[in-house]
């Protein structure tokens, strides 16, 4: 070992935390671990059942299923909706770069 190293370590040896927890710690806490036990049952009741449930892998991976299609199904119901928009826009635009003073407002 290196002089060096050996001095950091005596140095590390000798160091001592010297600090207090503030008066009101165990109160805060107890204050805490209450609020959490709070819950209404039905919460709680709903968590232990959906984690007993996800503890399976067949009914964890259904789950998961179903979450990706219900996602998947939203994203594609919302891109339909702003495909249409967006293909309008591109048309105007590819009409004004071949004539800048047609429209297709002008074109009904």
């Amino acid at each position: 070992m290196k002089p060096d190293d050996q001095i950091n370590m005596d140095s590390l040896r000798a160091w001592k935390v010297q600090t207090s927890l503030p008066r009101t710690f165990k109160s805060d806490v107890w204050r805490k671990i209450a609020a959490r036990q709070k819950q209404p049952a039905f919460v709680s009741a709903f968590a232990e059942w959906l984690l007993a449930l996800m503890a399976r892998p067949v009914p964890a991976l259904t789950c998961a299923a179903l979450v990706l299609a219900i996602g998947g199904g939203s994203g594609y119901l919302s891109g339909r909706g702003h495909k249409g928009h967006t293909e309008s826009e591109l048309l105007a635009k590819y009409i004004q770069t071949i004539d800048p003073y047609q429209s297709l407002l002008a074109r009904r």
